[in-house]
């Protein structure tokens, strides 16, 4: 069953959307390099977001969980954003 993970995320309202759009891109790019069937960013106001990864199982998320934890921290000071939540598991019903 697919493996899926949240990350909430903080960034200040006047933020080049260009560079974030471009980091959120490689990042989602990197991630499915590494396992992930797929990725999304979603803006959810002016200041905060959330990227939901859909890993094929939780194997293969735990293979690179320590990557992309590293990434996770290491994007807060690149983009000036603050990682505000992260939620994780097993999906319980696909349709």
């Amino acid at each position: 069953m697919a493996y899926v993970t949240v990350t909430t995320w903080e960034f200040p309202a006047d933020i080049d959307e260009g560079a974030l759009t471009g980091a959120i891109e490689k990042n989602l790019s990197g991630l499915k390099e590494m396992g992930a069937e797929r990725g999304y960013s979603v803006r959810t106001s002016d200041t905060t977001g959330m990227v939901v990864m859909v890993y094929p199982d939780k194997t293969v998320w735990d293979r690179i969980r320590a990557t992309v934890e590293k990434m996770r921290e290491d994007a807060q000071p690149d983009m000036n954003s603050t990682l505000t939540g992260v939620l994780e598991g097993e999906a319980g019903v696909e349709v």
